[in-house]
């Protein structure tokens, strides 16, 4: 016990460091009434959306022995080792084996709060070697130490931090950038490697992408550290080289990862457009930035490029004294402003923005570089602080050009980007620390400035970080959809199939539920299955494909064989009741259709499934099913009388049948509808265009559709002819593959055809081989979307296998770096060994 007690009194500024960030971040989930101190979840916007349906998934497979290679349970298929390293790499997640499936959101919020805590002990820990602390007389470091206190959980609660913690991803790296350049200065300063080594590559590991802002600024830091630390060209030239060596080996370590999402990303829409920009663009003044570091100014997070920039009042008055301290040298206070307006100018400009961002435009979420200009000005300002040696005009001086920054920035930023308020806000803290400093002599005065500083930062966390939903309404539905899926399972065995729910709460519930399905939203989905259901009036865009706006004869062309809804539906031809729980109703599909199934080998020649317009959309749709054999439309337009008012449209039916709707034009993302029978649906993200189904109908039933946004809606109304639909279903169907077994990573079957093109309803992606009786064949890209193979007549056994592309090379890359620095750490000690062996010989 005594040794536990003096070893917590040696770490106990380390311990502190990690404990205060993470205390007040608790203590804000309290207030916020996270769970279980309320009904609430840290959920927000892609935590939501994406990360916890992918940190559910990743926990069944680490608990059931499920492939890390591909999972059925991500849109119709996805690899998953792109998918690891894009989302899931922290070394933490392997902890989820742990986890109970029903406190997975409980699970993401606790690595949160700790990579928060960890931030503030990597920056701590970083002050303290970089200011060399341990160096000096007891009672000045721990003074000192005490400072780096404040300083570390600035940087653990800076304005990034608040905008961006959810982004649980990033926030590895996050933690291990003071590390990281803690290491580069012991690699220039005293060419020990490993410490930068290491946990650059566990950076690099943990999310490539945000890394890639740290690699940058690595370079920046280098530079500063040759032009100032390094002595003599000879010097400079061996830090040059072990900089460039160690760095390329950190990064040669995660090839394993890299190389594959290089190559996934490829076929993904993150890989489209984002061309160097041609022309120059500022998206605002730079002097309007400064006001984007005020106190309890809000989090942004839009498309309008604003960064958050939080760092502490008191940072910027130390920022400016940093200028005036004869203790810095001028070479030092050049580079570091340097950086600073490097930074500053890089929110601003699109040339930058595009370098800061790894060559790309980031959609919303802007200056996500920010949390490394925090480390920098918190770095500056606790070297002003250590070395303080200041005159009272200058820190008037100090407190003067912080005003006038503040009214600059004010003059020339948005009241809606930056509220008034937060400038005076800003400003009293400015004054309240000017007076601080007059009567710092005062008994105790110390304890009270540390006491107003943690109470800045964490106002400012308070006001502006941690944004919570409804857990209860995201879980819901949990027991109701277990059981319903088991149902499934129970019938289906081992067979192959798909199941889509209309109302779903995100477009990754499969992977939330888990269970195979045609619907996903992830940076690394296939853009060209995307363009597919775009061309056939589903929903599709850059980061999304999704079941919505499906067609009896597209979804069986997907494989669906199941639905889960959330109202029971009226009695139609397409769909049966086959269970229900709660308020929830699974139905079987009339027409679904295998994983695989056989068309004539003219028909992908034939039909060109573009879609610039709506009615070419209908149009791909009914010259599909002409090609298989149906001589009547696919869709029929109706003549119909509507009653249009002010946020909702009324739609008269005349005649009974199955209906569909499109609209001229919507501004509003959310559509309900409501049926004079009492049916209800809501269509979700209805501005990204796809058909809106209104199921069975007879006539004089009335169909209301409303829009929040006040929109006058016009709509297309579409009647399903069902006719068309069986003959075009039966010429499929007559050829199908029956699938005699499938893992995560195979699928076999057989099939008895004439001969022509067999469609898999399976993404076209290098990765996949087939084989026909025993024979490699090549595998073929149908409409680009989907794989394909060419078959001749008879009966043949087909086999289908992935490999992650890239993998296997990846990780010769990743053994052969980790080998070499090894042997370079080996021989480095043996090196030093046999230098002091001379030493002490000649001595």
């Amino acid at each position: 016990m005594e040794r536990i007690t003096k070893y917590i009194k040696q770490k106990r500024y380390g311990l502190m460091a990690f404990g205060i960030p993470f205390l007040i971040a608790v203590l804000i989930c309290i207030g916020n009434r996270v769970f279980p101190f309320g009904p609430n979840s840290m959920l927000h916007i892609d935590m939501y959306h994406q990360y916890c349906p992918f940190f559910t998934e990743f926990a069944e497979k680490l608990k059931h022995g499920g492939s890390l290679l591909y999972t059925w349970n991500l849109g119709l298929g996805s690899d998953y080792i792109s998918l690891y390293a894009y989302y899931l790499a922290s070394p933490l997640n392997f902890l989820l084996i742990l986890c109970p499936r029903a406190f997975v959101i409980e699970f993401m919020e606790l690595t949160i709060l700790f990579k928060i805590g960890l931030s503030g002990m990597m920056m701590y820990l970083y002050l303290r070697d970089h200011g060399r602390l341990n160096l000096l007389a007891s009672a000045k470091r721990n003074s000192l130490k005490r400072a780096a206190l404040v300083f570390s959980t600035t940087y653990a609660l800076s304005g990034f931090v608040a905008a961006y913690s959810w982004d649980i991803m990033w926030m590895d790296t996050v933690a291990l950038a003071p590390l990281v350049i803690l290491g580069l200065e012991k690699l220039v300063k005293d060419q020990k490697p490993a410490l930068y080594t290491i946990s650059l590559a566990v950076a690099i590991w943990s999310n490539y992408y945000i890394a890639i802002m740290l690699c940058i600024f690595l370079v920046c830091y280098f530079v500063w550290l040759f032009m100032t630390k390094a002595k003599g060209w000879k010097a400079k030239i061996l830090a040059t080289g072990r900089f460039g060596l160690y760095s390329l080996l950190a990064g040669g370590m995660s090839a394993i990862l890299i190389l594959p999402e290089i190559i996934v990303l490829g076929y993904s829409g993150s890989s489209m457009g984002d061309g160097f920009p041609s022309k120059m663009e500022w998206y605002f003044n730079v002097l309007a930035e400064f006001g984007r570091m005020n106190v309890a100014t809000d989090i942004y997070t839009s498309t309008e490029h604003w960064p958050n920039l939080y760092c502490g009042a008191f940072t910027i008055l130390l920022v400016i004294l940093y200028a005036f301290n004869r203790k810095i040298s001028w070479k030092n206070k050049l580079a570091a402003f340097a950086m600073v307006a490097f930074f500053m100018i890089g929110y601003a400009n699109n040339y930058l923005d595009f370098f800061w961002h790894g060559f790309h435009f980031p959609e919303s979420l802007p200056g996500r570089q920010s949390y490394l200009f925090a480390f920098l000005l918190l770095t500056m300002a606790f070297d002003a602080w250590r070395k303080r040696s200041y005159y009272n005009w200058q820190i008037f001086v100090a407190v003067a050009v912080a005003l006038a920054l503040l009214g600059l920035s004010y003059w020339n930023g948005k009241e809606e980007i930056t509220p008034f308020w937060s400038y005076a806000l800003t400003a009293m803290f400015f004054l309240l620390y000017l007076l601080l400093y007059l009567v710092r002599r005062s008994k105790g005065m110390k304890w009270f400035l540390m006491l107003v500083v943690f109470s800045e930062i964490a106002a400012n966390m308070t006001a502006t970080g941690i944004g919570v939903t409804s857990r209860v309404s995201y879980k819901q539905n949990d027991a109701d959809y277990a059981y319903l899926l088991s149902v499934v399972r129970d019938r289906e065995g081992d067979d192959f199939y798909r199941v889509e729910a209309p109302n779903r709460l995100t477009k990754n519930d499969c992977s939330y539920h888990s269970y195979p399905a045609a619907t996903v939203f992830s940076s690394l989905m296939n853009i060209d299955v995307s363009h597919f259901y775009q061309s056939v009036y589903m929903e599709g865009g850059k980061n999304y494909y999704c079941y919505n706006g499906a067609t009896p004869l597209t979804s069986a062309m997907l494989s669906v064989d199941y639905i889960i809804t959330q109202n029971e539906l009226a009695e139609n031809p397409y769909w049966t009741l086959a269970e229900q729980s709660g308020n929830l109703y699974l139905y079987r599909a009339t027409y679904s259709l295998s994983a695989g199934y056989v068309i004539d080998s003219g028909i992908p020649q034939m039909w060109d499934s573009a879609y610039p317009t709506t009615s070419d959309r209908i149009n791909n749709l009914t010259e599909l099913t002409e090609l298989l054999g149906a001589s009547d439309r696919y869709l029929r337009l109706c003549a119909h009388e509507e009653d249009r008012e002010e946020g909702c449209t009324t739609i008269h039916i005349e005649e009974p049948g199955y209906y569909y709707a499109s609209y001229f034009t919507n501004s509003s993302d959310r559509l309900t509808m409501s049926s004079s029978r009492g049916y209800q649906r809501t269509f979700s993200k209805a501005s990204h265009r796809y058909l809106l189904e209104l199921g069975a109908c007879e006539a004089g039933d009335e169909i209301k559709i409303s829009n929040a946004k006040g929109d006058i809606l016009q709509f297309n109304l579409f009647s399903l002819n069902e006719e068309t639909v069986q003959t075009a279903y039966e010429t499929l169907a007559k050829e199908q593959l029956k699938v005699t077994g499938h893992s995560d990573t195979t699928l076999d079957g057989t099939v008895k055809t004439e001969g022509g093109q067999m469609i898999f309803s399976i993404p076209y992606v290098p990765g996949w081989k087939a084989y026909v009786d025993g024979k490699e064949c090549e595998l073929q890209p149908f409409e680009d979307a989907f794989l394909s193979l060419s078959l001749g007549s008879g009966t043949h056994d087909i086999h289908l296998e992935y490999h992650t592309p890239g993998l296997l090379t990846g990780a010769v890359i990743s053994a052969l770096c980790i080998a070499i620095f090894l042997l370079l750490l080996v021989g480095r000690r043996f090196f030093y060994a046999k230098e002091n062996q001379h030493c002490d010989s000649v001595l």
